[in-house]
């Protein structure tokens, strides 16, 4: 899912929270989130500077307006995260899931509404990888075992969920659409792919040896629950609790990386949410993707259907999903990989990753000036020569992927566009770096 920073924050006008922010645990960790989202607030333009001085403090008590007219509450079965805005879970069937996060309160955009510490971080194995036994081994072997496995006992698909399901049985008459390719249909896949395996008979030694009391049934559960609920660097609980929105209001993001907080993540609003409404992210990285992808990818890994009609999309996108304009069609099953939006993301995703390798060895030179010197001037040169025909390639692909969609309004145009003005940024700062050694003498 998206953990993208997004800098250009509104005013956030909700000062009422006033909590020491030494009362709660991880108060060095929230504090330095703070410092940082004021640093933020202080350094944008387009806001006004000063709201850094009323940016809400870390709590675990939150005050929220009467919540008379909100839709029922729900208890979170979690240890409270280190910051929660003014938001609440609630059970609502206009709500995918029947459940999310609601605003208890008019927000404004960039309004801080969660920050939380990841409850299981991916090992390195995993990552990159598709999701496998790797990570149930690394629970058992890590110190917080106990904890991690009975937090995610909570996690849709819940272990309660998955004992009155699958251990008793239910036929498909007893149980609702939902459970049954959600829950029922998913196990019998994690069951397909990993039942009987060697490496699932090491896992479960792995357990009994550190006396973590579970079965097959157990270990595909835990599966199915990471994939229902990990975001790429792990799984968060409350994090969990977002519904995914193609035209979401919220967006997650990690935090200047520091060895304090770099695991730590934050939810901000990107638009003004009114009360009583939901909040939701995007679970796709990047987001703009095309219907056909999000379809498939959603299906997959989460297992709900947006569907392939054009009326399924909300009138204001319509116009950014057009191909020749017309809706193409789409599968949730499989991608189509003669459809000019896969060839188009296919070579998007290419470039991305290119741009990526070259910021990365340029890292190794930035990261200490010391190691800028003559000596590697030849070195830094190749990296400049491969940004140069990337910011090229860059360029003909924003004008081509026009061309061949036949909409300058598609949004893999903005996806196009980034990737220049990302390759073009990183032209102007290594070409910084080299410009002593070009000036005449």
């Amino acid at each position: 899912m998206s953990e993208d920073p997004f800098s250009c924050f509104g005013d956030d006008s909700d000062d009422d929270v006033q909590v020491d922010i030494e009362e709660i645990n991880g108060g060095k960790t929230a504090r330095l989130l703070v410092e940082q989202a004021n640093e933020r607030f202080a350094t944008t333009n387009i806001i006004d500077r000063s709201a850094a001085s009323k940016l809400r403090k870390p709590c675990t008590e939150v005050m929220h307006e009467p919540s008379r007219d909100l839709p029922q509450a729900l208890d979170v079965p979690f240890e409270p995260p280190l910051y929660l805005g003014p938001i609440q879970v609630v059970r609502e069937s206009k709500i995918g899931g029947n459940r999310g996060y609601v605003a208890t309160q008019d927000l404004q955009p960039g309004t801080l509404l969660l920050v939380e510490a990841p409850a299981f971080q991916w090992p390195e194995e995993q990552i990159g990888e598709e999701l496998g036994l790797v990570s149930i081994q690394a629970i058992f072997a890590h110190e917080n075992a106990e904890m991690i496995m009975h937090e995610i006992s909570f996690l849709y698909p819940t272990k309660d969920e998955v004992e009155d399901i699958i251990r008793k049985k239910k036929s498909a008459d007893e149980i609702s659409l939902d459970e049954r390719l959600q829950i029922k249909d998913m196990m019998e896949i994690m069951e397909m792919q990993h039942g009987g395996s060697k490496e699932l008979q090491l896992v479960l030694g792995m357990a009994q040896a550190n006396g973590i009391h579970v079965d097959e049934i157990d270990i595909f559960r835990i599966l199915l629950a990471m994939r229902y609920n990990g975001f790429g660097s792990g799984v968060y609980l409350h994090f969990a609790m977002f519904n995914h929105d193609d035209d979401c209001n919220c967006v997650k993001f990690v935090p200047d990386s520091s060895d304090d907080i770099k695991y730590c993540s934050e939810v901000r609003t990107t638009k003004f949410v009114s009360r009583g409404s939901p909040l939701s992210l995007h679970y796709l990285d990047p987001r703009e993707a095309s219907h056909a992808s999000r379809r498939q990818h959603l299906w997959d890994q989460h297992r709900f259907d947006i569907g392939d009609a054009m009326n399924q999309v909300r009138d204001d996108l319509q116009e950014m999903e057009l191909v020749n304009k017309v809706f193409p069609p789409s599968s949730r099953d499989v991608l189509d990989h003669d459809r000019v939006t896969y060839l188009v993301e296919s070579t998007l995703k290419e470039l991305e990753e290119q741009l990526g390798e070259i910021k990365l060895g340029w890292s190794l030179f930035s990261a200490n000036p010391k190691i800028v010197s003559m000596d590697l001037k030849d070195e830094i040169a190749v990296l400049f020569e491969r940004g140069k025909a990337l910011e090229m390639a860059a360029d003909e692909m924003c004008r081509a992927t026009e061309s061949k969609l036949e909409n300058d309004s598609h949004l893999l145009l903005i996806r196009c566009c980034r990737l220049h003005l990302d390759s073009s940024e990183f032209l102007l700062e290594i070409g910084g770096a080299l410009s002593p050694w070009n000036r005449p003498p």
